[in-house]
């Protein structure tokens, strides 16, 4: 079936370092439909030869290459994300190309923007019936994390885009879920039997997640400075790792199955209360902060968390779990260890997962490392995240992405946690030095 992407904030970096690389790296592997259209909507007053100009020379740069038949695929549109009417001319542009092809198509929208857009975008989409396609075709949208700033703000989200669209429609982002160094947690855990009798509390005594970034917020500083390192990364990536640790085998491999199982996961974290704040979370901000572009003056956005966390179910109860994450550090590195009960208590029994820059798992025996790499985890060829996003939108398999009420669980946690912070000082570090 004909499917024509409609790519809201083609120009920012989302789409320049993520989405576009993406999409032409399978139009290279021959893995999109046959007859594939992407339409990119934004402000500037381009053509389509202008669009297509554009595309080239990020491709140029991010990939090194860009073939004339992958941007004989691109097609613009001029318009403003609040302004309804330029949504007609969204929706003549579909139909001008559906009328080429001589056959209705399916839609596929993916909002690349700020959050605070997506009402606006959501309801213009709906208002202009551009979700309306042929028998036997579809709609879907990918949305971008994070959605919503807290637990009343996400409800609130949810409760719009399905009161426009359905469960099945909705597509949300946490390209952590996508990558394969991530959903090779669970494959481990699920090929490994003889770890199944002492993944829990009785064998495990903490859990600690990391997320470093020798990178500071540089040119997303206004955007940053309205979110906070605890929004933009312990909400969905952190918190989805963790899943990926402590959740029940699925009963089955289905979508609803395993979504279910990340369900009760994210469920059973204790939400703390206010007052308690101080003693479970740290904060911090890199020294320099203040001075990037667009940051506020006097803000007290922190770039750096510490958080314990705490799970009630009966496996897990009584179990430490660390959530940390910061900009300005002194290394880039994405990992997630579990540390075992061992007869040397200086020298514990781990597993640690290498998300990035490396990939495997590591397993330590009182000291001693084995260093082993996952198997593959099919017989296709490995896409990175975005690439993977694509191909399951596409297929309509929402196994990798949050439901909705997976996203309002997430938020229970972190919702008095960023309305509190103020109950912890907020501490300056200096760049590198963590």
């Amino acid at each position: 079936m004909p499917t024509i992407l409609c790519l809201f904030g083609v120009t920012g970096d989302l789409s320049v370092h993520k989405l576009l690389p993406a999409l032409y790296t399978l139009f290279e592997d021959n893995a999109l439909p046959a007859h594939f259209k992407i339409i990119g909507f934004g402000r500037r007053d381009w053509s389509d030869d202008d669009f297509r100009k554009y595309v080239a020379e990020v491709l140029l740069k991010q990939k090194g290459e860009c073939k004339p038949a992958f941007l004989e695929k691109l097609f613009y549109v001029s318009g403003n994300y609040t302004v309804p009417a330029d949504y007609k001319k969204l929706q003549d542009k579909f139909i001008g190309l559906e009328s080429t092809l001589k056959q209705k198509t399916n839609r596929l929208f993916y909002l690349a923007v700020p959050p605070v857009l997506y009402t606006d975008i959501l309801t213009s989409i709906k208002n202009a019936s551009l979700d309306k396609v042929g028998k036997g075709s579809w709609s879907r949208f990918l949305v971008e994390k994070p959605f919503g700033t807290d637990l009343v703000s996400a409800k609130k989200l949810n409760k719009l885009a399905l009161k426009f669209f359905t469960e099945k429609q909705l597509f949300r982002v946490d390209h952590y879920l996508a990558k394969e160094s991530v959903q090779a947690i669970r494959y481990f855990r699920k090929e490994n039997q003889f770890l199944h009798s002492i993944w829990n509390n009785k064998s495990i005594t903490k859990i600690e997640i990391q997320l470093f970034e020798e990178a500071i917020v540089g040119e997303r500083g206004a955007f940053y400075d309205a979110v906070g390192a605890l929004r933009d990364v312990g909400q969905n990536h952190l918190l989805q790792i963790l899943v990926l640790i402590v959740m029940d085998a699925p009963k089955t491999e289905s979508e609803s199955a395993v979504r279910k199982a990340r369900l009760k996961a994210l469920s059973s974290l204790k939400a703390y209360k206010k007052g308690d704040i101080g003693k479970y979370a740290v904060r911090g901000q890199y020294e320099g902060y203040l001075s990037e572009p667009g940051v506020k003056n006097g803000s007290e956005t922190e770039t750096y968390f510490k958080v314990k966390a705490e799970l009630t179910s009966s496996a897990w109860k009584t179990v430490p779990v660390y959530l940390e994450s910061g900009k300005g550090l002194a290394v880039s590195k994405v990992t997630a260890k579990v540390f075992f009960k061992s007869a040397k208590k200086d020298e514990p029994n781990s597993i640690t997962f290498l998300i990035q820059p490396g990939k495997g798992v590591e397993v330590s025996f009182e000291g001693e490392a084995i260093v082993t790499l996952p198997p593959q985890l099919s017989t296709k060829k490995i896409h990175g995240a975005y690439e993977r996003i694509f191909l399951e939108a596409i297929a309509g398999d929402q196994t990798l992405f949050p439901h909705e009420l997976e996203i309002e669980a997430s938020w229970k946690f972190i919702t008095p946690i960023v309305e509190n912070w103020r109950e912890t000082p907020l501490h300056i570090y200096k760049k590198k030095s963590i």
